[in-house]
């Protein structure tokens, strides 16, 4: 599995150096490369690490203390006198302790052993052990592989009459047991060479010297049949596998592979109960699999299990015993598991990876042996620090930590020393016992300490690779000639390499539960296979990465059919950083896909339903456990086979009651593993009666309290500053975030003195000539100076839903608060807004007639707050009419129920007669023209283009910047990929922009745009009002615009620096077809709706809930008319139900919808927002369609270039000055 990315790093060695000694010594460079990155650099060293015998072993004799334990033991055993073996539980002290056992026994000793309980009386020598053993007559203790620090112990046996010597090979303590001998290579006046051993490797120089003198045995090959026990002790301490222990190792491993039967120490049929039966075994396979079941006697309190198997002389005994044993081990793996399962549910829960370095994890249970265990593969997954605790039977706290590099375990541990009653350890692990009132402070303290030693490139893992090889270097000459390297293990792994440049030829899962991945890469006209062990995950990314990846590797023959070839190990993969262009295009797919749930990350709050409520005994669960208005936790399940994405739903006490649906949980997931939290609300239980499933429905909500208040305030308190500055400072700062660097126009400042001096003004400016920041100035001004608010009207609410955004973006700075009301509000966005306006949290509403008339009484209750009213595109009122938006005409009505607030109207389009309609209607004060002519701005007429593609690959290969705008996602993704593929030169230059796209993903296109980065924009209306680029070169419009509003909007960013710059105009009447057919799917009429609900209360259970997708509705009114509704129909037609209180959707995309009672009079369509919104929509495109496909090159650009203002009016005085005369 790869859990985390790693840091490959590569050892310099100069490459002369290493091919010098290769032609020396004849061999491959691969080898001393990989012999030169292990220190040996020499052809001496090289020679004695390639070829060695037993005969390399050190002479025992030249160890400290030997002579003394020799004499000592030779004593022992003349006299009779009884010798206890005291040994340690894990697999080097089990080892030690059956060789010496056997050795002693052979050589004719009274003699026994013991070995500590790891659960009761913990590691190395202990008083009461020592009491034990004088009550049974010991005369001699040996110690194997403990009791260099046993001082108080050993004076204990020295007073009881008992002599002791010790065998370790652990560090050296300042002060040492006053024992008979000490055999440790590693004391400082010890002249033996290897300081390396294990403590089965001390314990075999003691053999040695034993048999050396006492069987007089001076050929080395007859301790072959001792070196296979000495080999696997060795293996599993994980000591360096150079030197004495690689000699050891080899002749184990050689001797263990040649065992027909028993074998020594009834090895051969341990190896056989591991699956090593009909197969030879590595030091790996004594690591990974044989090892873990003489440990596995230990962690569970049961090491005289291991010494058994190896001393047994009945072979139908030792095969039984061989049989526990490795059952024993599949009970440790099992507790391992249930161990691992709790620590990843705390860590999801309770530990903020952002915040803390190292993981305290206590468990509610977990057995103490075995905790060790399942601390190094937390340590592994996650690479941090672990300490796992748990309880001991007498209330205590103890507790097993693993580390990592560069985080010295005890040195930290003595940090927080405060915080424990006992501890000890090294470097790598440690262990601990406390009391649970301390673990809090332990937390706290270890976290303290590592913020001030480790650094975030600290956590991430380092993976030593030997070097890049060539596709031609990996072949079976060089895996044949690797095997001279072996054993493999500590100081000597197995090597890694690394090929660069890889394409994949083709991939597949594989395994009982597919867990494993087969990847076939090639390059340069050759392919290999490489195996990813638990690594099924892979297949996400190399479905759309499949070239020029990086692998790191080991090599081995694959003799599988008989035929033997190259096999690669997968030990990491890098894939080529993406691009943010490439990244978006890497996700198109899910971004067109048809998915309800795509943002839901983003929303604050939804309703959903618990799926698999009927499973497990689930159903008495929730009977049992769950209320309407309870609180349960959601946990994620990654593991779960069946779905990575997986989210469970837990109740109070922590009982599944089941998920959250699959297509839900695979866009929440990513949420919830990067420490997001959300609170699962019942907002109801249905079912239960006849007979019928109980089910639970959620309401879901983001918690983000604490960052909200957080972020409000500071903001709050930015705005209490600003607003004690003078008006001309608060101005000042309003307009640096609006607008930047630059100034206001003239024009601009004239408006703005004009509703300073409370004037109701009307501002005519041309399109791109900043009137929205007349009007965003002032509201924001009126907010923070005397708390008022702003109402915005625009005609249509796509203008409202476009706007928001941007102007949100723009004013949260400055502790602005901006809202949006239309029919298009979603349930929770109508409860923030009423919530909202209740609480005087509103300062800017962005809106549309129909919702202030809809709403009057609403907002009549808050008009001493409404102190500036905006209408844009306020020509309407002098073109309105009672069947063409007619709300604009009542909107004197509605300022007048407002008592009359102070009014700004823009437009870039007024004529005589119109703004004579506004100003009379509005009753203006002032009159402000901005009658400049965009001369810069150039229409190329391509209406009705037969190959739009082509005409756009000709603009774009000029290198400027090009917004192209069409009327779907669908299609800007794929114009945007065809012209990629057209011009892979120009690939990183080329972008969509949809409102699939994440808000931070919008951001970065319009910074990459406005920097050069990008020149070519795919763009939906989405990439609208607020994106201010001035050196925009060409507009091309390929679709046709739904409003006169939208077209001048979109056409208008061209050229804003005042530079020639070109609008093309590729839209023709194919395009007017789709966007009549698009408002009728957003738009349903009155039989659609008619039909719709019928179907709903056709298809609604006894509890009035209707399941139906969507689609399935769609599918149902559609045999009833000859009209083709659509799923997105519905969806409409659901939002008009439900503002006439019809039925309420309690999650949004039609699967749960729930009716409400049939009112008993009859409702009028009139009274929905929506609907009306809707009428609105497609009556403004019957009148844009006929203009922009009809109307001449000349006046289109004229409605683009220039304002149309009233002559009658005005005096012009030059461009500059414009007096009104009213």
């Amino acid at each position: 599995m790869l859990d985390q990315e790693k840091i490959w790093t590569f050892q310099e060695i100069n490459q002369d150096d290493v091919d010098e000694l290769a032609d020396s010594l004849d061999i491959n460079p691969v080898i001393v490369r990989i012999l030169a990155n292990r220190g040996l650099k020499t052809p001496q060293e090289i020679e004695e690490f390639l070829d060695f015998s037993l005969e390399d072993l050190h002479e025992p004799f030249l160890m400290k203390d030997m002579e003394l334990a020799f004499n000592r033991v030779e004593q022992a055993i003349k006299n009779q006198e009884k010798i206890f073996i005291y040994g340690d539980y894990d697999a080097d002290g089990i080892t030690s302790t059956s060789l010496l056992i056997k050795v002693l026994k052979d050589l004719g000793a009274d003699v026994d052993y013991y070995i500590p309980n790891r659960l009761k009386e913990g590691y190395g020598l202990n008083q009461e052990a020592v009491k034990s053993l004088a009550d049974k007559g010991a005369a001699l203790i040996i110690t194997v592989d403990c009791g260099i620090s046993a001082v108080a112990e050993v004076a204990l046996a020295n007073q009881l009459g008992i002599d002791v010597i010790i065998t370790d090979h652990h560090t050296v303590p300042a002060l040492t047991p006053e024992a008979i001998a000490i055999l440790n290579p590693k004391q400082e006046d010890c002249r033996y060479p290897f300081k390396k051993l294990a403590g089965v490797g001390v314990t075999f120089k003691l053999v040695h010297a034993l048999l050396a003198r006492l069987k007089n045995l001076t050929d080395l090959n007859h301790l072959m049949e001792y070196i296979s026990i000495v080999a696997v002790g060795t293996i599993a301490d994980i000591v360096p596998l150079i030197g004495e222990n690689r000699i050891i190792v080899y002749y184990g491993l050689k001797r263990i592979n040649a065992f027909v039967g028993r074998g020594d120490f009834n090895l051969g049929i341990l190896k056989s109960k591991v699956g090593y039966k009909d197969k030879d075994i590595t030091a790996g396979g004594i690591g990974y699999y044989l090892a873990p079941c003489i440990n596995a006697t230990g962690r569970l309190g049961q090491a005289y299990l291991g010494v058994q198997i190896f001393t047994e002389t009945d072979i139908v005994v030792a095969d039984d015993l061989a049989s526990h044993l490795r059952e024993m081990n599949a009970d440790r793996q099992e507790i391992t598991t249930q161990i691992l399962a709790q620590a990843e549910e705390y860590i999801a829960q309770k530990i903020d990876l952002k915040q803390e370095k190292v993981l305290v994890i206590p468990l509610a249970e977990g057995h103490p042996g075995v905790i060790g265990n399942a601390a190094s593969k937390i340590q592994e997954k996650y690479y941090r620090p672990v300490i796992l605790l748990t309880y001991a039977e007498d209330g205590r706290v103890l507790g097993s930590a693993r580390s990592i590099r560069n985080f010295h375990l005890y040195e930290a541990f003595k940090y927080c020393e405060e915080c424990f009653e006992g501890f000890g350890g090294h470097k790598e692990a440690a262990g601990c016992s406390l009391q649970a009132e301390n673990i809090p402070q332990l937390r706290r303290m270890i976290n303290e300490y590592a913020d001030q030693v480790l650094t975030e490139e600290d956590l991430i893992d380092k993976l030593k690779v030997e070097q890049v090889i060539s596709m031609e270097e990996v072949s079976k000459d060089l895996v044949y000639q690797l095997a001279k390297l072996e054993p493999y293990g500590c100081a000597n792994p197995r090597p890694k390499f690394a090929l660069k440049g890889l394409a994949v030829d083709n991939f597949y899962l594989f395994g009982k539960e597919e867990s494993h991945i087969k990847i076939n890469f090639a390059q340069g006209g050759r392919s290999v296979e490489a195996i990813g062990w638990r690594m099924a995950e892979l297949r996400k990314k190399l479905q759309t990465e499949n070239e020029d990846i990086s692998l790191a590797f080991t090599m081995d023959i694959n003799d599988f059919g008989g035929e033997e070839t190259v096999s690669l190990t997968i030990k990491d993969i890098k894939f080529p950083e993406l691009s943010f262009v490439d990244q978006l295009f890497a996700k198109s797919k899910e971004i067109l896909e048809d998915d309800f749930y795509r943002g839901i990350g983003d929303s604050d709050s939804f309703y959903t339903k618990v799926v698999g409520v009927t499973f497990e005994g689930r159903q008495e669960i929730i009977k049992r456990e769950v209320n309407k208005g309870d609180l349960l936790s959601l946990q994620r399940e990654p593991d779960n086979k069946y779905d990575s994405n997986a989210i469970k739903v837990l109740t109070k006490s922590k009982e599944q009651i089941g998920f959250l649906k699959a297509e839900l949980a695979k866009h929440l997931a990513p949420y919830l593993d990067n420490g997001i939290k959300y609170k699962a609300i019942v907002s109801d239980i249905t079912g239960g009666e006849d007979g019928r499933s109980l089910g639970v429905n959620l309401f879901i909500e983001k918690d983000t309290d604490y960052f909200d208040k957080k972020e409000d305030a500071e903001l709050r308190l930015y705005r209490a500053k600003l607003a004690t500055k003078s008006e001309a400072e608060i101005l000042e700062e309003i307009r640096k975030s609006l607008i930047g660097d630059y100034s206001f126009r003239p024009k601009q400042a004239e408006a703005l003195d004009s509703l300073f001096k409370g004037n109701n003004t009307l501002a005519i400016f041309g399109t791109g000539r900043g009137k929205s920041a007349v009007f965003q100035s002032f509201s924001a001004f009126q907010a923070i100076k005397s708390n008022l608010m702003t109402i915005i009207i625009y005609p249509l609410r796509a203008l409202v839903n476009d706007q928001y955004s941007s102007l949100q973006d723009k004013l949260a700075p400055l502790g602005l608060r901006v809202y949006k009301g239309n029919g298009s509000l979603t349930i929770k966005e109508r409860e923030e807004l009423n919530q909202a306006l209740n609480s005087n949290q509103v300062d800017v509403l962005l809106t549309t007639p129909e919702f202030i008339e809809y709403n009057l009484d609403r907002f009549k209750t808050i008009k001493d707050r409404i102190g500036f009213f905006v209408v844009d595109e306020s020509h309407h009122i002098g073109l309105a009419s009672n069947q063409f938006r007619p709300t604009y005409k009542r909107i004197p009505k509605l300022l007048a129920e407002l008592e009359n607030p102070l009014v700004l109207a823009v437009t870039a389009t007024a004529n005589d007669q119109v703004a004579k309609e506004i100003v009379n209607s509005l009753e203006i004060d002032n009159l402000i023209i901005d009658p400049h002519v965009r001369t810069n701005l150039k229409l190329i007429d391509n209406r009705n283009a037969v190959d739009k593609d082509a005409y756009i690959d000709d603009i774009i290969a000029k290198g400027e910047k090009v917004i192209i705008y069409v009327n779907s996602r669908e299609k800007s993704i794929e114009l945007a990929t065809k012209l990629r593929e057209i011009n892979p030169f120009l690939a990183q230059q080329i972008v969509f922009y949809n409102a699939g796209l994440t808000n931070q993903e919008r951001v970065l296109v319009e910074e990459k745009f406005r920097d050069g980065e990008i020149k070519v924009v795919i763009s939906t209306s989405a990439f609208g009002e607020g994106i201010d680029i001035p050196d925009i070169r060409h507009i091309i419009l390929y679709h046709l615009n739904f409003n006169r509003t939208e077209f001048n909007q979109q056409s208008g960013r061209a050229g804003r620096d005042g530079k020639e710059s070109y609008i093309h105009l590729l839209y023709g009447q194919q395009d007017a077809r789709i966007n009549e057919f698009i408002l009728d799917i957003m738009a349903p009429d009155r039989e659609v709706l008619a039909q719709l609900y019928i179907v709903l209360n056709k298809l609604q259970t006894k509890d009035r809930e209707v399941f139906a997708t969507n689609q399935e509705l769609a599918d149902e009114i559609n045999q009833k008319i000859k009209k083709a509704v659509q799923a997105s129909t519905v969806s409409a037609g659901l939002g008009i139900l439900e503002e006439l209180k019809l039925l309420t959707r309690i999650q949004e995309g039609g699967r749960i919808i729930q009716l409400h009672p049939r009112p008993e009079v009859k409702l009028d369509l009139s009274s929905s927002i929506r609907y009306n919104e809707g009428i609105e929509d497609k009556q403004a495109f019957v009148e844009f369609k006929r203009f922009a496909l009809q109307e001449s090159p000349e006046k289109l650009l004229n409605l683009i270039n220039q304002p149309i203002y009233p002559k009658r009016f005005i005096k012009l005085k030059g461009e500059k000055n414009v007096e009104f005369s009213r």
